[in-house]
């Protein structure tokens, strides 16, 4: 298992600031500012602009959102890719813990949650992620993606003009979510350290990701369906 690749507060210099503002200058699609690598590329440039974000999210107070979507969007390639393999890791979530979240001191349910949001919602703008807001994105991409882009740029565009909590209210009563989807929950479930391991290698396993996601509710969702859907069928 790799270690962190760093363990000192990271330094964020006024070139690394220069390059942040040209980023967040960009009008079009996440995705084609980060496209996928092709097979060869280097992917040196890759994670050298993810360790800047990540640097300039940690000296600005948890980052500015025109500085976010990249994160998501450059984790995303990272994953899909394979990427992350390039640093030593076997899985991708190592490498988040190792070389992301425990370096810059970010949670990686935040980072997942950026990750999400680039998957589902490619074509949200950087304007349109800092005007809407992290919070109100991560609630449109439960229900709509960028498959329907004209409905998620109306849904970005209400969402900009509205508190968080009014646009959950508002979602709610036009029938995207129900109330119980909608807001959020914490579930702690008292078990061992053996189960609790397991879970984890779980949840890390790539298959796993790729056929329920990477978001720890929505896959216990998936199971418990499936487990529903098992004694039905006996």
């Amino acid at each position: 298992m790799t270690q962190p690749a760093l363990q000192k507060v990271p330094v964020f210099t006024k070139a690394d600031q220069a390059q942040v503002a040209v980023w967040a200058k960009h009008v079009g699609r996440l995705d084609e500012a980060v496209p996928m690598p092709a097979e060869g590329d280097d992917l040196e440039p890759l994670f050298e602009t993810l360790n800047m974000f990540c640097r300039a999210n940690w000296h600005l107070n948890n980052g500015l959102d025109t500085i976010r979507p990249f994160v998501g969007r450059i984790l995303v390639v990272i994953q899909d890719s394979g990427a992350f393999k390039s640093r030593g890791c076997e899985t991708f979530d190592e490498f988040l813990r190792n070389h992301v979240a425990g370096v810059f001191r970010l949670k990686r349910s935040s980072l997942y949650m950026l990750m999400r949001i680039a998957k589902r919602l490619p074509s949200v703008t950087p304007a349109q992620f800092s005007s809407a807001g992290v919070s109100s994105l991560a609630l449109i991409s439960k229900f709509t993606d960028s498959s329907s882009p004209v409905q998620v740029s109306k849904l970005v565009e209400r969402a900009s003009s509205m508190t968080n909590d009014a646009f959950e209210d508002w979602v709610i009563k036009q029938g995207y979510l129900d109330k119980g989807e909608a807001k959020q929950a914490t579930i702690v479930i008292r078990t061992n350290k053996a189960v609790a391991g397991r879970w984890k290698k779980f949840l890390a396993d790539e298959k796993i990701q790729a056929e329920f996601g990477d978001d720890p509710g929505r896959v216990l969702d998936d199971l418990m369906d499936l487990g529903r859907a098992h004694l039905q069928g006996k």
